[in-house]
């Protein structure tokens, strides 16, 4: 669901690797290899999303299937869902900090995007919340 196609263009000028996005024409990244600028697209594909996210605009759906497949980082997809399942359940940073044993502190750092947080916390305050995650690797 998170993983859009990027063109990959070598610039003779920049001596880099350009990396867009025909879904997300936002997204503009480069490198010095081609493998550096898929790297650096997946991190600008997740800043994106969560600009989108936090503005309260909705993500662009991948539609175009042509090019090099980039998935959406997997933290930013676990906090997105954690942040939508407390909205859908109604529940504050208190409210889940409450209901999960966490202190407020932590919970605060589990929502912000720009904090790292590891997997396994994300899927434990996703099960509270009640819900699974899973992942497909294509």
């Amino acid at each position: 669901m998170y993983i859009y196609h990027a063109d990959l263009e070598y610039d003779i000028e920049g001596d880099c690797h350009v990396v867009t996005f025909p879904d997300i024409p936002e997204v503009l990244t480069q490198g010095r290899t081609k493998d550096e600028a898929l790297e650096q697209a997946a991190d600008a594909l997740g800043v994106m999303c969560t600009s989108f996210y936090n503005d309260g605009d909705p993500i662009p759906k991948p539609s175009y299937a042509q090019g090099h497949p980039v998935a959406v980082p997997i933290n930013v997809i676990l906090k997105m869902c954690i942040r939508d399942g407390m909205r859908d359940n109604s529940l504050t940073n208190v409210a889940l900090a409450k209901s999960t044993g966490l202190n407020e502190a932590e919970v605060r750092r589990i929502t912000n995007f720009n904090h790292s947080t590891s997997i396994k916390r994300l899927e434990r305050v996703l099960r509270l919340l009640g819900r699974t995650a899973s992942v497909n690797v294509a």
